[in-house]
């Protein structure tokens, strides 16, 4: 009798010993997709939308301009205007080093990092025509 109750129990240790590595693996691959990436880009309040300009990190575009309308985000990454699909797409050669995304609101701007920046939000007031620095790190001077 010990022995058929003895038997459950070692299967649920080893299970949980199995789930406890598999967890581990997930969070390996989840530092991996957190590392930093070097940019620092100036962004501007415009009437219509916002200029982003390149102050240094591996981007493609030197100034990026768009339309915004209050609280629909744009995608941005080092190519320029992106979505999430263009992530990890497979016919990118590397995947995108940072992405964040870009949203007009009531009092300015709302910013959330989805790769290669420490930050996963930032909302600061921005007037028309007003700048702003930030980098991978958070806000920064201009």
């Amino acid at each position: 009798m010990s022995k058929t109750m003895f038997t459950p129990r070692l299967i649920l240790a080893q299970l949980v010993i199995i789930f406890s590595f598999s967890s581990c693996n997930i969070n390996s691959e989840t530092e991996v997709t957190h590392q930093l990436s070097d940019f620092k880009v100036v962004i501007e309040n415009t009437d219509d939308g916002v200029k982003m300009q390149s102050l240094g990190g591996p981007m493609s575009w030197i100034e990026l301009s768009f339309s915004l309308n209050t609280n629909k985000p744009q995608g941005v990454d080092e190519n320029g205007m992106a979505d999430l699909t263009d992530l990890d797409h497979p016919r990118k050669k590397q995947p995108t080093e940072f992405y964040f995304n870009v949203a007009k609101t009531d009092d300015g701007i709302q910013l959330k990092g989805i790769r290669g920046t420490a930050w996963e939000e930032l909302s600061f007031t921005l007037k028309d025509n007003q700048k702003q620095a930030f980098d991978e790190s958070g806000m920064a001077e201009i």
